[in-house]
């Protein structure tokens, strides 16, 4: 199992240090959620921030609970002024997340999809699919690459996601506890060069009112040539 590395920046005492160091991965994610195996997306109040060219204020955020098939799934509201020009909040879809992966259920729909797996997708050389705004998978992605960002006094682990196997190649990539890099927990596909959606930019994440990630922070083509 491949740890991610999600921890703040700055000193430590003993106790700090050693805390949770005997957790199983799911007992860290439930001590700890930034030191866990796998960095959990989804946390009530989180919120993910987007532009559309000059319109600013759209986001995408958790919200309360909701049973769909006796599963219990975390409920992600959008605020959009493209969509709704008063700003009012829009009930988009369902997300939950069991172990390794991260799974949704669109609104309107009733059966699930894996959005991603978080384990596969940082082992170099391994093909997975992920799920698209319509409910079911797309083509298979290659795993090309893994590497790290620092961003907020945070470091993350990402991936790069290769589509080999399309007419124009493109990729995406995923930045452990999250999102996606394009468009953070936007389920659509409409894609550009690195992946994204043409016109929603994911600019940053928040935990309530504390940024844990900034774009603008991070230069991820360094790491693996992305062009904006």
């Amino acid at each position: 199992m491949l740890m991610c590395l999600v921890v703040m920046v700055g000193c430590s005492n003993n106790d700090e240090t050693t805390k949770g160091e005997n957790l199983t991965p799911e007992e860290a994610a439930k001590e700890d959620p930034q030191t866990a195996a796998y960095a959990p997306v989804l946390k009530e109040g989180r919120s993910w921030r987007y532009h559309f060219k000059l319109i600013t204020d759209i986001s995408l955020y958790v919200r309360g609970d909701t049973l769909i098939n006796g599963i219990l799934y975390k409920k992600i509201y959008a605020i959009d002024k493209r969509l709704r020009r008063d700003g009012s909040p829009g009930y988009t879809c369902a997300m939950r997340e069991d172990g390794s992966k991260l799974y949704a259920v669109l609104n309107g729909q009733s059966e699930e999809g894996v959005v991603i797996d978080y384990e596969a997708a940082f082992q170099v050389g391994s093909r997975i699919s992920l799920y698209n705004n319509h409910g079911q998978y797309e083509d298979f992605y290659e795993v090309s690459k893994t590497s790290e960002i620092v961003t907020q006094g945070f470091q993350y682990k990402v991936t790069r996601l290769d589509d080999t196997e399309s007419q124009y190649p493109f990729y995406y990539v995923w930045i452990q506890g999250v999102g996606f890099y394009t468009r953070g927990i936007k389920l659509t596909f409409a894609k550009n060069a690195a992946g994204g959606d043409y016109y929603y930019v994911f600019d940053a994440c928040y935990d309530g009112d504390v940024c844990i990630y900034q774009r603008t922070d991070v230069n991820i083509g360094a790491a693996f040539g992305l062009t904006e």
